[in-house]
């Protein structure tokens, strides 16, 4: 079954209904891009040739479409006529353009075994780690509607995890929207004609109100410039369907108490060495503020402590698995606690009225 994603996608700057170009549209732009003279809204050369594009209601605005991907952007909108329409600010930010660098060159570079470089330095991968790492996974389903039309993946990578295709099994599309072009085709190969891909930053979705049944986004708001998260936050609520629900897994950073704590009592003074990756994790202060005040949302626990923290204490001769066996249990049974005070909290959302939000 093909998607009907044109009828849920918006333009990302006019916000207005798309379309698809006829073939004599197509090959007009691509003889612009032949003789140079077309140009991206960032000012640079369109140099690829369309094979297909979607304009904006008024024609002034081209978006790419290529291999099954969306490509909106709204740097990489084509002006589609002089009377395009004006944009402030249409650049992502340094520390966005610095994540994707990081994903396209090593993040989701596909290693010997079918591992990406991001499980390789951000996750432990030790066969003793693996049940708790698999449990932590699945359990995010249980807030999720099972059965539905559209799941949204907003910053999807490879979808990397066999578990995290449990997300989406009862749904008809899973909307795979990220801002590296390299993840998208990972998961397009990976998921195929039940994807909708759509190249974006999470702080613009492309998306119309309310078309999503329920959205997933994974260790991807810590990675959003900080004064932008709560925007991102903002922005997949208004995505979200009446009666839909969706969870996002934060990072309280070096302000987790129970980690802290840890790292007292065990007199660790810190992780391995920090990677070249642009990440700004709040308070739970900040949570307080931003997102339990301005949403319908629990708290809840994705994780308690860090993968650099279990790989240097928690080891299979020193009864790894029956301790990861029991923190598991714990942070099952107090998910609230778990989630205020350890390393990594689920933030979990429902909406059951519609809301005003400001463009």
């Amino acid at each position: 079954m093909t998607p009907p994603a044109v009828d849920i996608l918006r333009c990302t700057i006019s916000h207005s209904e798309l379309h698809w170009l006829g073939r004599g549209e197509i090959e007009a732009l691509n003889q612009e891009i032949r003789t140079g003279s077309l140009r991206h809204l960032d000012g640079t050369t369109v140099e690829r040739p369309l094979m297909a594009a979607l304009a904006s209601a008024g024609g002034e605005l081209v978006h790419r479409v290529e291999d099954g991907i969306f490509f909106l952007l709204s740097a990489a909108a084509i002006r589609g006529g002089p009377s395009a329409t004006v944009v402030t600010r249409c650049d992502l930010a340094a520390e966005t353009k610095s994540v994707r660098r990081f994903y396209d060159e090593l993040g989701w570079r596909e290693f010997v075994g079918g591992a990406f470089g991001d499980a390789l330095r951000y996750e432990d991968l030790r066969p003793m780690s693996q049940d708790y790492i698999r449990k932590c996974h699945l359990q995010l389903a249980q807030y999720l509607p099972r059965r539905r039309t559209y799941l949204l993946d907003a910053a999807c990578g490879p979808i990397q995890y066999p578990e995290y295709f449990t997300y989406s099994a009862g749904y008809v599309f899973r909307i795979c929207a990220d801002v590296s072009e390299v993840a998208l085709r990972h998961a397009r190969k990976r998921l195929g004609e039940k994807g909708v891909y759509v190249l974006c930053d999470v702080t613009k979705l492309p998306l119309k109100d309310g078309v999503a049944d329920a959205f997933v986004s994974l260790h991807t708001i810590y990675h959003v410039p900080a004064r932008q998260q709560p925007r991102a936050i903002d922005e997949l609520y208004r995505v979200l369907k009446e009666h839909g629900s969706g969870v996002v897994v934060y990072s309280w950073g070096n302000w987790s108490p129970l980690m802290n704590a840890l790292r007292l009592l065990l007199n660790h003074h810190g992780d391995s060495k920090e990677p070249p990756l642009f990440g700004h994790s709040h308070d739970f202060t900040w949570y307080c503020k931003n997102v339990e005040r301005r949403h319908r949302r629990r708290l809840a626990s994705w994780r308690s402590v860090s993968a650099p923290f279990l790989q240097k204490f928690v080891h299979e001769r020193a009864l790894g698995k029956p301790l990861l066996a029991l923190l598991y249990f714990l942070e099952s049974l107090f998910p609230r606690w778990f989630g205020r005070y350890g390393q990594y909290p689920v933030f979990v959302f429902t909406k059951e009225r519609r809301r005003a939000f400001r463009r």
